[in-house]
């Protein structure tokens, strides 16, 4: 389906009126989350050692702290004009601030797609900002959490394999396979995502050749993230694929439906307490589908 003209400034807008409402909100605590801790010492390291691999082990993916450059120089700037603030606190609100930035593309984004798919621009507008004020994206847009980046990263991934599917285009499939290499580095377990784009990308073509060409336009960009993954991994966490992450007491767990059941009823953690929209998605389809 063919974008209208007007569609990409909506989403634009739509993404600077969130940043525009959630800058005041961000999380005001000094200590911040001790995973993003790490994360803020390599961007530090980087730009004022130019080391690129400093030997600080981060929980959070090293393409977090990369993507964290730019704002850590605009934090550092902006130190210089509040003087009531440390330095350090100043360029740490701006990690906070990078997510903010961040979920709002995502909204736009979600605008973008929700135009490939077919809805009404106001519908887009309002999934859009549905995400955004009302589910976990909310509270994860004003702190430093890398699964802003994810979120965002594995949106793209989407809008692009609609792309493929509307548009047979191989251009799409690389764009996808990129998407899938950046979201793996920064969370490994997005590698899942794969399997269900790869699957839709392999059934468009009819013929071998193009199923094993596109094939390779989607997973040699994400084989390239894979193993950049796990050779940072093997030198800063002994070869633990797991990121930094230690394993629980009882260790890795197969059985899935304990945490299926605590993401369903659990009173502190089901997906309808920090996602009450899911409540409204029954009624919400009929309209939807115009």
């Amino acid at each position: 389906m063919k974008v209208n003209s007007s569609t990409p400034v909506l989403a634009v807008l739509v993404g600077l009126l969130y940043i525009l409402i959630m800058t005041p909100l961000m999380g005001r605590k000094m200590g911040y989350t001790l995973d993003a801790t790490p994360s803020f010492q390599v961007t530090r390291a980087i730009v004022e050692t130019g080391d690129l691999f400093p030997d600080i082990s981060v929980k959070q993916g090293y393409l977090y702290s990369v993507v964290y450059i730019p704002f850590y120089l605009m934090g550092k700037a902006a130190a210089m004009f509040l003087p009531a603030f440390t330095e350090d606190w100043v360029e740490r609100k701006f990690m906070c601030w990078m997510n903010t930035v961040i979920t709002g593309a995502t909204l736009g984004m979600m605008v973008l797609t929700g135009t490939a798919l077919g809805f009404r621009k106001r519908t887009g507008v309002i999934m859009a900002l549905l995400y955004g004020f009302s589910t976990l994206a909310f509270p994860y847009a004003r702190y430093d959490y890398n699964k802003v980046q994810a979120g965002f990263l594995l949106l793209l991934v989407f809008y692009f394999y609609i792309q493929v599917v509307q548009q047979r285009q191989w251009k799409f499939v690389l764009l996808s396979g990129i998407s899938l290499a950046l979201l793996v580095m920064v969370r490994l377990e997005m590698v899942i995502a794969a399997v269900p784009i790869g699957m839709g990308i392999y059934g468009i073509q009819q013929d071998m050749r193009g199923k094993v060409k596109q094939s390779l336009y989607l997973l040699g960009p994400l084989a390239a993230g894979v193993l950049f993954v796990i050779l940072y991994n093997f030198f800063y966490w002994q070869g633990e694929i797991a990121g930094g992450y230690e394993e629980g007491e009882e260790g890795f767990q197969l059985n899935p439906f304990n945490a299926l059941a605590g993401f369903v009823l659990s009173p502190g953690k089901s997906m309808f307490l920090f996602n009450p929209t899911l409540l409204l998605f029954p009624f919400a389809l009929r309209p939807f589908s115009y």
